[in-house]
């Protein structure tokens, strides 16, 4: 996808990014990568890889070409999902050997993601309302700042990310993973533009020896860009909901009729 906005975007591709790096060891034994689990989602559509819906929420918003960043060994990612034609896109594959995250998984990508419009989805996270990506590139197309996120409400703030925002939804800080957090809203999805990119890359070489210490997300590097003046513009989504199915308990919950109520819906706060 071209974008020719008035907010000086010009003619740059969106590239997706898919995080594929990780070991998934909070599902225990599975017969494959996480990422192409099958999932009958209850749509009456039948089983399909988890990462189908990501994939298809992209071509439907007109980003024609993403990239999956996977360790070695995840050969059965490439093998399921092919060149990308059958979901309506083109896709790439790059190894993130050793990785110590998603901020490195994603910056192992700089050669190929500088210069573009990044769409960044992550394959085991299901959301509702089914045009979150169209919505989220056009209101990415309407707002001059650099990153825009998707935004759900939950109660499960030890789990995620919880943003605060400001009366005009620019985002005034992230809150990682904390029980006692009265915030209700989460980013799942994001679209940035290169100065993010640029951010993200020397932001990751200044920090990587801290990932040694613990686990850096990119909740952390969006703090920093805030610090830096890249203030985030976040996208509502009233009566939205996600479900993460990282967790054997929340994987059983999928395709279920009430797999996306309950844990995600909040009352009002700030």
């Amino acid at each position: 996808m071209t974008r020719d906005s008035g907010t000086g975007r010009g003619s740059r591709e969106i590239l997706g990014l898919m995080p594929a790096a990780g070991r998934a060891s909070r599902l225990g034994e599975i017969p494959c990568s996480k990422e192409i689990l099958p999932l009958d989602l209850g749509d009456g559509q039948g089983p399909r890889p988890a990462c189908q819906p990501l994939l298809e929420g992209w071509a439907a918003a007109g980003i024609g070409r993403a990239m999956i960043l996977l360790r070695p060994g995840k050969w059965d990612i490439p093998a399921a999902l092919g060149s990308g034609e059958s979901h309506g896109l083109d896709l790439g594959y790059l190894l993130a050997e050793d990785s110590l995250g998603v901020p490195d998984t994603l910056d192992r990508a700089y050669r190929w993601s500088r210069g573009n419009t990044i769409a960044l989805g992550f394959p085991d996270i299901l959301l509702r309302p089914n045009d979150v990506w169209s919505r989220l590139v056009e209101f990415h197309d309407s707002h001059s700042e650099a990153v825009s996120l998707g935004l759900f409400p939950t109660r499960q703030t030890w789990k995620t990310d919880m943003v605060a925002l400001d009366a005009g939804d620019r985002v005034r800080d992230i809150v990682i993973k904390q029980r006692d957090c009265e915030l209700r809203w989460t980013w799942s999805i994001a679209l940035w533009d290169p100065p993010f990119t640029e951010l993200l890359h020397g932001w990751w070489r200044q920090n990587r020896e801290e990932a040694g210490a613990r686990e850096l997300y990119i909740g952390d590097a969006l703090r920093a860009g805030i610090g830096a003046g890249i203030v985030p513009f976040g996208l509502r989504f009233e009566g939205g909901a996600f479900l993460d199915i990282g967790t054997p308990e929340d994987l059983a919950r999928a395709g279920r009729p009430d797999a996306f109520s309950g844990a995600e819906s909040a009352p009002r706060c700030s």
